[in-house]
């Protein structure tokens, strides 16, 4: 909830949900960097897909083979989507080559 000055604060909690292979899992710095992604974010969003940084950062080998526990939620939300991630990476790079 807001405060009276506008600012949010932020705090950090654990969800009832643990996917077995990746419990207490934090992500490292690498990984936020090869993905492109920040700490500070909260949520995520299928918009992301329609952001070329988003699917540059995403789609390259350091994030999607390397990064599990960052790429698994945005796997997941794009099949909600009716999105296979892997197919989206691939056109991501052939629209990429092509222009």
């Amino acid at each position: 909830m807001p405060g009276k000055d506008g600012s949010m604060d932020k705090h950090c909690r654990t969800s009832q949900v643990v996917v077995e292979k990746l419990a207490g899992y934090i992500e490292t710095d690498k990984c936020v960097k090869a993905c492109g992604v920040d700490r500070d974010a909260v949520g995520i969003s299928s918009d992301a897909f329609l952001e070329p940084h988003f699917l540059k950062n995403t789609c390259t080998a350091d994030c999607y083979e390397k990064c599990p526990n960052l790429v698994e939620p945005y796997f997941n939300l794009a099949a909600g989507e009716g999105v296979f991630l892997p197919y989206l990476c691939r056109d991501s790079v052939r629209n990429l080559t092509v222009t």
